[in-house]
């Protein structure tokens, strides 16, 4: 599978389409392996992103280790050529990847809750090396800084698990909230 950086426009927006589409089965996955697992229940709210960070953690760890292949559309190829040293960093598996998917429609669901109007958006610039061309982020009114959504649902979870980097339970949460707070101050500049 190719990453979204190296699709011709139209295969971009046809990936996007269906990534798009499969959001409310994404959210239903999401839910039911939290209600079933004892994770949190997810509202869209600010709050939900803090106990969602520890679930997600704790179910990537176990994500880690599951050999199941495909990744989502979005996500770049594993390297099928690395050899991880003993302790060193190992790639993420192909269903951490799928996780990190689903706590990207969860940040989206919190995003579009807090900014009404907010919307998927397959990124298109001006500049043909601009690195967001075809990648979904999320329409916020800020043509300029459309938010980006998919490291921001990062949380230091894939870090943490893949590459030994500290775990940050606050990182989820923060992350979102520093972005809304950057929004509501530049749309305090326009007006």
């Amino acid at each position: 599978m190719t990453g979204w950086l190296d699709l011709t426009r139209v295969e971009a927006e046809r990936r996007f389409g269906e990534w798009v589409a499969s959001e409310p089965e994404r959210r239903a996955v999401l839910h039911e392996w939290a209600a079933r697992t004892g994770g949190p229940v997810l509202e869209p709210t600010r709050e939900s992103l803090r106990s969602l960070n520890e679930w997600y953690f704790q179910r990537a760890v176990e994500a880690q280790e599951d050999t199941s292949p495909g990744r989502p559309p979005w996500a770049w190829e594993a390297n099928l050529d690395f050899v991880p040293r003993p302790g060193g960093p190992r790639p993420a598996s192909d269903a951490l990847m799928r996780l990190w998917d689903l706590v990207v429609v969860h940040v989206g669901d919190v995003i579009r809750a807090q900014v009404p109007g907010a919307e998927w958006a397959c990124v298109r610039t001006k500049d043909r090396r601009d690195d967001r061309n075809g990648k979904p982020m999320m329409d916020i009114g800020w043509p300029e800084n459309p938010a980006d959504v998919i490291p921001l649902a990062h949380g230091s979870v894939p870090d943490a698990v893949c590459n030994g980097a500290p775990f940050r339970p606050d990182e989820l949460h923060g992350d979102v909230v520093v972005m809304l707070d950057q929004l509501a101050a530049y749309r305090a500049r326009q007006h």
